[in-house]
């Protein structure tokens, strides 16, 4: 059986891209940057990623930076540098 990287989204992000979650197969581990410029080639609304600078991420609840390296098995999420109230 194949484990694939989780990707969640959070708040205005899941309002914008209009998903909380899917799941993503990967060949080799890849950076947070790597999957980011994914998103980012599928179509307009995925500019969200380009053109806020500001968006976290966190591999399996642990907070990263885009170098970090996520492989399938992980969880990946991302969110707007404010959540909740």
């Amino acid at each position: 059986m194949s484990t694939k990287l989780k990707i969640l989204y959070f708040a205005s992000l899941r309002d914008k891209l209009n998903t909380a979650e899917e799941s993503m197969m990967l060949d080799r581990p890849k950076s947070v940057r790597e999957i980011k410029n994914t998103l980012l080639a599928r179509d307009d609304k995925w500019q969200i990623f380009s053109e806020d600078k500001n968006i976290l991420a966190a591999i399996n609840h642990e907070m990263v930076k885009d170098e970090a390296k996520v492989a399938n098995g992980d969880e990946l999420a991302f969110f707007p540098p404010v959540t909740g109230g």
